[in-house]
């Protein structure tokens, strides 16, 4: 008989076996744990077909409230196998469901809740959606916290998507105080090499690109990669990860051939672990399409850019971050490779649409699922109007066009200002806005010159002065909080109990730096809390 035919046969017989141990028909508590953990090692191998038999005999076996139990957890492992394949509306649904389940049962179950919570939360963050990511995950944070405590691997899973949600928002700094407490407790719980230990140096090599720490990026996908290798039966999609990652600083740094290996040997890794049209592969196709055009290659560029597009709608709809990106980088071909400003036109538009622009509601900007992008789409078309105003000799229309698109940019920059909470992440924003406004006043005074208006002075004027107050608007907000804001005596108390904490911890930090790592450590796992109790 063939090795494939005796592990068919021992399945059915363990199926067997697990029936003829039940009561009145029904699987016993132990043997449906077994059955998850079978599910869930088949999951971790891509044994889709048999996690989907596993998790069906468990749900059509359960009766009682401590059937109820594993009906949830079924079911949120149902999510895990649809959410692993892409199916992302079925991966909901299961997970909306377990949520239900739990809440409707008698006792308490808040470990399980923070599980199904942390996978609601991983659900929003593969389809881009951080504002609904983000108080699911701090909700799983102090389940976590109060049932776990601060050094346990869940604790630390949960800093990691925190650090993700936040790196996508264009929080960096905030991210990386995440990032940093989740590396400090996988670092103090498990030995390399890990794959936590790898998801962690990936995710930070991820922010340090973002901050143009191109170096140190680079170093730290080395040392991710390093990990990965070292495992005995190596994830080929978490290899994929950091490939792709370690190709887009090859490509911000126009090392364009290098960016290409990098692309293809992650596609081929990705197609390998998922299939021809997971929405990683379509990454790694926009990704891939971004290189060959700016390395001249047109024909090879566009073909992966319509790869990408089809397997991104498929996945996700018209109305979705990814698809939005495809969009941008059509526009920013057309704009300056083509020069074909009506193209480029169409696809901006298209971007903003698909990151859920809708100006006719007041609040559009917090349903807007990608803010950096949107901030991008939007600069880029301004900067582009402007070009067009100019090359064909004072078109107006455009120059207006230009002008209502940096009005745009001057609402959305003091949105995110207001949502960006540590100083690091302000401050480069404040930098984004410096430049925002340079080219904002520079239209308010064409407008003035093609019109002569003085309305238009007094436009370059608000945005001169928007320009200042950036950092100082920061700055007043936190100096005189007390004056401004009815805060009660006490909190104002803990609020200089806090600070004068964290300034004696950051001394002693700044003593103990080329010392013992251990102290270091500790040091920094309680500024990271007492920070984030500050905000």
């Amino acid at each position: 008989m063939s090795s494939k035919y005796l592990k068919s046969l021992r399945f059915f017989l363990c199926l067997i076996f697990v029936l003829f141990q039940s009561t009145s028909g029904f699987i016993q508590a132990q043997a449906w744990d077994r059955l998850l953990e079978d599910a869930q090692k088949a999951l971790e191998t891509r044994k889709y077909s048999t996690a989907d038999s596993l998790i069906s005999l468990i749900q059509e076996n359960m009766k009682g409230d401590s059937g109820s139990l594993y009906k949830a957890l079924a079911l949120s492992l149902s999510g895990d196998v649809d959410l692993d394949q892409g199916n992302y509306r079925s991966a909901f649904s299961h997970y909306a469901e377990a949520l239900e389940v739990l809440e409707q049962m008698p006792y308490n179950n808040d470990p399980q809740r923070s599980d199904i919570l942390n996978k609601l939360g991983n659900y929003y963050m593969e389809i881009r959606d951080y504002n609904l990511a983000l108080p699911l995950l701090d909700s799983t944070l102090q389940i976590r916290i109060k049932a776990y405590g601060t050094n346990h691997l869940k604790t630390a899973d949960t800093y990691n998507n925190l650090g993700i949600a936040y790196m996508s928002l264009g929080d960096i700094d905030r991210a990386l105080d995440y990032h940093y407490e989740c590396q400090r407790i996988r670092t103090l719980l498990l030995d390399p090499p890990h794959d936590l230990l790898a998801q962690s140096l990936n995710n930070i090599g991820q922010c340090e690109h973002i901050k143009g720490l191109y170096d140190e990026s680079i170093a730290t996908y080395g040392k991710a990669l390093d990990q990965y290798s070292s495992l005995p039966n190596p994830n080929q999609s978490d290899i994929a990860d950091v490939l792709v990652n370690a190709g887009i600083v090859y490509y911000d740094q126009q090392n364009y051939a290098r960016a290409i290996q990098y692309y293809n040997q992650a596609l081929t890794n990705y197609i390998t672990d998922l299939g021809n049209d997971h929405p990683y592969v379509a990454l790694c196709h926009n990704n891939l399409a971004n290189a060959y055009l700016m390395s001249g290659d047109t024909k090879q560029g566009l073909r992966n850019y319509e790869l990408a597009m089809k397997i991104r709608k498929d996945a996700f709809g018209e109305m979705h971050p990814e698809v939005a990106q495809t969009h941008y980088n059509l526009a920013m071909y057309h704009l300056y490779q083509q020069n074909d400003y009506r193209k480029a036109r169409q696809y901006f538009e298209a971007c903003r649409v698909a990151l859920g622009e809708d100006t006719t509601k007041v609040d559009f900007l917090s349903q807007i699922n990608d803010h950096q992008l949107y901030l991008n789409a939007l600069l880029w078309q301004a900067r582009m109007e402007v070009i067009v105003f100019q090359d064909y000799d004072g078109d107006v229309p455009n120059l207006e066009y230009a002008a209502k698109l940096y009005e745009k940019l001057d609402h959305l920059l003091d949105y995110l200002r207001l949502r960006y909470e540590s100083l690091g992440s302000k401050q480069d924003l404040a930098g984004k806005g410096h430049e925002i406004y340079s080219e904002a006043i520079e239209t308010a005074f064409l407008q003035y010159q093609m019109s002569s208006e003085e309305r238009f002075w007094h436009l370059a004027f608000y945005y001169s002065e928007k320009s200042k107050a950036v950092l100082l608007f920061d700055g007043l907000q936190r100096a005189h909080a007390e004056s401004f804001g009815e805060i009660p005596d006490a909190r104002l108390e803990m609020i200089r109990d806090l600070e004068s904490q964290i300034s004696l911890l950051e001394k002693e930090r700044y003593l103990k730096t080329n010392s013992q790592s251990a102290d270091v450590d500790s040091l920094d796992s309680q500024l990271f809390h007492l920070h984030r109790n500050l905000t």
